[in-house]
């Protein structure tokens, strides 16, 4: 089983998309189509370990969101302290707290005909559940089609109740976790940074930035000599051996000249 691009569609762009797509196609083509399990094996080991890969970066990706949100708290908390942290969570949490008694409100009026059928309603998963059983058991017994039409039309507003309701659950699961690690957090950072701290810091910075730019001039200047006295080493090295060997040579030339002057004979 081969994909082939129409000539009029040119080439084809890889995509994860698509690869996981063909290689879908490829296991239903073995076991449903050919009815051929064992060749199948293969690629649903690749479909395996792409969905364990997909898992894997998505764990990483969700940590690394979270060590972000952690650094930047805590440097929050290192800048300014815990006040100002606490009372924007504690607003949030407040409002986000507003807002489910809201959707409670909303789901208690939805429910309120039927609340007395319903089996629990601890809280608003219990409460959907129940729901559901009781749809089930009107449908049944087919007598109450008034109480019916209600509970329909109380699922039907779950349905966008529900989203909106996660999420603010979400919110204040997260903000509620928040206040309880600030001063832990805090804590473990050794607190506020205090003026010496902070003067300590950006003397510490500027020394840093000056010594740098020194340390690269310095380091300029050491190449550029260096380079020099490797330019000279090269124009002007001769060996001890080349320099009596061509002291020989000239020697015998003055003595040749000489006894040829009648200086030597």
């Amino acid at each position: 089983m081969e994909f082939e691009a129409d000539e009029e569609e040119g080439e084809v762009k890889q995509t994860p998309a698509l690869s996981k797509s063909e290689l879908g196609k490829m296991i239903d083509f073995y076991t449903e189509e050919k009815q051929q399990p064992e060749k199948a094996k293969p690629y649903q080991e690749q479909e395996t370990k792409i969905k364990d890969l997909e898992k894997s970066i998505k764990d990483c990706k969700a940590k690394l969101k979270e060590k972000q949100a952690e650094l930047e708290l805590k440097i929050e908390l290192k800048r300014y302290g815990s006040d100002d942290v606490k009372a924007e969570s504690n607003a949030l949490l407040t409002a986000t707290k507003k807002e489910i008694a809201k959707l409670d409100t909303d789901i208690e009026h939805l429910t309120k005909a039927f609340k007395t059928d319903l089996k629990d309603t601890a809280d608003y998963d219990k409460i959907k559940k129940s729901v559901t059983a009781l749809e089930k058991e009107l449908k049944k017994a087919n007598n109450d089609d008034a109480k019916l039409n209600l509970v329909l039309e109380a699922q039907k507003q779950f349905k966008e109740i529900t989203k909106a309701y996660n999420a603010r659950v979400k919110d204040s699961g997260i903000l509620q976790s928040k206040l309880d690690s600030i001063d832990a957090l805090l804590e473990a950072i050794g607190g506020m940074i205090t003026t010496e701290e902070s003067q300590k810091l950006i003397l510490k910075k500027h020394f840093d930035i000056i010594n740098d730019q020194l340390q690269r001039y310095l380091n300029a200047e050491k190449r550029a000599l260096i380079a020099a006295y490797e330019n000279l080493f090269d124009k002007y090295f001769t060996s001890a051996q080349a320099i009596e060997q061509k002291r020989e040579g000239t020697m015998n030339e003055l003595n040749d000249f000489l006894t040829q002057l009648n200086y030597l004979r």
